[in-house]
């Protein structure tokens, strides 16, 4: 694991979702305008804090303002949708440098 410190240790923030077992969590996620249809990996708090292990940034570090809404893209919401599409801690670090680089301003 990479995670050091108690910035990188503080607990997911993100609103946990009520699904029960009979749910369809991909149809949730679709109708909730959340994915584009296809099947996804669901986001539990533990798969979320699994793939945060795999950087040393604290869940709630804001990385940019994500258009089309600019709302505050923070380490957390990446690592969630991370885990949605089925990455791994490993290669979770690229993902970050990646969304790091597209939230630049300059990249528009």
């Amino acid at each position: 694991a990479v995670r050091r410190g108690p910035a990188a240790m503080a607990p997911v923030a993100s609103q946990a979702l009520p699904l029960g077992p009979a749910d369809d969590a991909d149809e949730h996620f679709f109708s909730a305008g959340l994915t584009d249809g296809l099947p996804i990996v669901v986001p539990t708090r533990a798969r979320v804090e699994r793939m945060l292990s795999g950087t040393a940034l604290p869940p709630t570090e804001v990385l940019g303002k994500c258009p089309p809404s600019y709302f505050d893209a923070t380490v957390e919401k990446l690592a969630i949708a991370a885990v949605m599409a089925g990455c791994t801690p490993e290669m979770f670090r690229i993902v970050v440098a990646a969304a790091r680089a597209m939230l630049r301003p300059e990249f528009g």
